[in-house]
């Protein structure tokens, strides 16, 4: 016993020797540690995201930083998509992030909508209103327009808000009750005709979908504005792509008629995780034309090029749902 706790002592001493003459090294060394076990448990445990796009307007708003429980649906190993066990598959109404399947102008980024459709459903969509076998999703306009009162747009007078009830069509239970906004169509002759689509394939898509074991259909909750799932139908295999439905939506940049997403269904193997909560939120003050990289939004504020950013201070900490 004596000689083992003789070894571990010399052992002790030799190793704070070592450390007092390299300790330069080590503190680059264990620096190196804690920045791995934060990007592992970023990538395998809870997740930070932001918003830079208004396809999940106003339930997300451009500028939310968000946190995704990377672990509410399955245990992955870190740095890899590789999944050990299921905890829970998707459920009707989730916010989830997931990587779109498609060869698109979206292929490997990671997007953040709305389940709408899981397994077994059969999905229809009329007048931007959605029903599954049949029962459609109650909606509501609301009058009350202050919960898209500090959206970065344009024009808010033209927006119309809905409360949407997402249900089980089973037991008819209200799951979640959210916001759910759309375009208010306006006349060829308006001024404002050229910021809003002119023609919206998504808003009727003609189209039913029976949605498979292991896919889902998500949708945005800015339903004029989101390339989601309604674009197309089963994504993996070549004959499938070229049979994706020609959707499109109008350019304000360019001026024409561009494609929209053709990614369709997600695989449940492509979502990551569940959004909870937005920790942080700011309005740039851009009118929506904000980079991808929040770093470089922050950059901008702090050097003043973003002149009429503000603070949403009723959205730090705030669940989301």
């Amino acid at each position: 016993m004596k000689k083992i706790i003789h070894a571990y002592y010399r052992f002790h001493y030799q190793k704070k020797e070592f450390y007092q003459k390299l300790s330069f090294l080590y503190s680059i060394f264990s620096l190196l540690v804690i920045v791995f076990w934060v990007f592992a448990f970023k990538s395998a445990v809870l997740d930070a995201n932001n918003i830079p796009s208004g396809s999940m307007q106003p339930t997300l708003k451009i500028g939310d930083f968000l946190f995704v429980n990377k672990m509410r649906y399955t245990i992955t190993i870190p740095f890899t998509e590789i999944s050990l066990f299921r905890i829970d598959k998707p459920g009707r109404g989730d916010i989830v992030t997931f990587t779109p399947p498609q060869r698109d102008n979206f292929s490997g980024k990671t997007l953040v909508k709305r389940v709408i459709g899981v397994p077994g459903d059969t999905v229809e969509i009329k007048d931007n209103e959605i029903y599954i076998n049949g029962k459609k999703y109650r909606t509501s306009r609301l009058t009350d327009l202050s919960p898209i009162a500090d959206l970065d747009h344009d024009n808010i007078e033209f927006l119309r808000l809905y409360r949407e009830d997402i249900h089980d069509p089973r037991s008819g239970k209200v799951i979640v009750s959210h916001y759910m906004l759309q375009e208010r169509e306006l006349e060829s002759s308006s001024p404002y005709m050229p910021r809003f689509r002119m023609v919206n394939y998504m808003k009727n898509p003609d189209r039913t979908w029976k949605i498979p074991t292991g896919k889902y259909m998500v949708m945005g909750d800015n339903r004029d504005n989101s390339d989601d799932s309604r674009g197309c139908n089963l994504v993996y295999d070549e004959d499938e792509y070229k049979k994706c439905f020609d959707y499109y939506h109008f350019q304000e940049s360019s001026g024409d008629m561009q494609p929209s997403t053709q990614w369709g269904l997600v695989d449940i193997e492509n979502i990551h995780g569940k959004v909870f909560m937005s920790y942080f939120s700011v309005n740039w003050g851009t009118r929506g034309i904000v980079e991808s990289n929040p770093i470089k939004n922050i950059f901008q504020w702090v050097t003043g090029q973003y002149t009429n950013a503000f603070i949403r201070w009723n959205r730090i900490f705030r669940r989301i749902y």
